[in-house]
């Protein structure tokens, strides 16, 4: 018993609970064995001890258990905290992101819109050019028209008046008649391009019809045949330049088979279906292209008029055979 009783005493000062716990179980073994009346009192110091024992471990490990609970809940809160501040940093990346995208956007629809401005602005001014450019072609067309129609005869009636005071009765008639003829041949020619500006469209029919009064008039002293045929499927409407300068290149052609031709016949064939033909043709002396292709009969103005307003022109012609003009609208 002294030698438990030390051991138990030294487990005591090393604080070896587990080796007090054994001594004194071995102490209470050796009391209940030897009836020690003392036995009772150690058996409830021995389970005062235990009790103690655990609940002190316990404690420690309520204690330990709650360490580990707090630093957990330490952790789980700052690992959400963590996450709820990358959701807050994306959500701002994101709106960022949008702003970026709507301040492009925007940027890109000015820049379209002020893109367009100037292209409809720059289509204005070329329509504008366009427009000046047109009117400007159309002026000249009209002075040359005017000069090559009505300039010439009023030159010619000025120097037919010159002798118009001559002595010589028969002089004086033939000079009269001349500047009358002169001045109802340039009051036509004005009628001719007052009808031809005056209108957006000219009508095919309205066309024949003009062509056909000159065609009568111009061979109405004549033996000359005029034989006049129309086809007109479709009334085309001509826009009123190329409608003037097919009326004056059907006049050239007229003019030059009333001068130069000697023909018997003339015939003047119009058709109106897909496209405007006009053929011009006569039985007269005819002429060799290679000689006279650069000016002669006035194929330079003929071809300039024709080239000006896009009619194809195709001529024909030999020697003693005649003369055959295509106009193609």
């Amino acid at each position: 018993m002294d030698t438990l009783n030390s051991a138990l005493q030294l487990y005591n000062q090393i604080g070896a609970i587990e080796g007090r716990l054994y001594a004194m179980w071995i102490i209470m073994d050796v009391m209940v064995a030897t009836n020690n009346p003392n036995s009772r009192s150690t058996i409830s110091k021995y389970i005062s001890i235990k009790d103690s024992i655990y609940r002190a471990e316990g404690a420690n490990k309520i204690a330990e258990y709650k360490t580990i609970y707090e630093t957990e809940k330490k952790e789980t809160e700052n690992r959400l905290l963590q996450q709820d501040n990358l959701l807050k940093q994306s959500k701002i990346d994101q709106r960022n992101k949008t702003i970026i995208v709507l301040v492009i956007g925007i940027l890109l629809i000015v820049f379209i819109i002020i893109w367009r401005i100037n292209i409809i602005n720059l289509k204005k001014k070329q329509k504008e050019l366009e427009a000046t450019q047109a009117i400007q072609k159309e002026k000249e067309r009209i002075s040359r028209d005017l000069h090559d129609n009505v300039g010439g005869q009023l030159s010619y009636v000025l120097y037919s008046l010159d002798g118009i005071n001559t002595d010589d009765k028969s002089k004086r008639t033939e000079i009269t008649g001349n500047v009358n003829e002169s001045v109802r041949n340039v009051i036509s020619n004005l009628r001719e391009t007052i009808w031809a500006i005056n209108d957006e469209v000219i009508s095919i029919n309205d066309f024949s019809d003009k062509l056909k009064v000159y065609v009568r008039s111009m061979f109405r002293n004549t033996e000359t045949k005029i034989f006049f045929t129309e086809n007109v499927q479709i009334d085309t409407q001509l826009n009123s330049l190329v409608g003037l300068n097919l009326y004056r290149i059907c006049q050239e052609i007229i003019n030059n088979a009333f001068k130069h031709s000697k023909a018997t016949e003339l015939i003047v064939n119009i058709t109106s279906e897909d496209k405007v033909i006009v053929e011009i043709i006569d039985n007269g002396v005819g002429f060799d292209l290679e000689v006279v292709s650069k000016d002669g009969f006035g194929l330079a103005n003929i071809k300039s008029r024709a080239n000006e307003v896009g009619i194809t022109l195709e001529l024909e012609s030999k020697r003693n055979d005649g003369v055959k003009y295509k106009l193609l609208v």
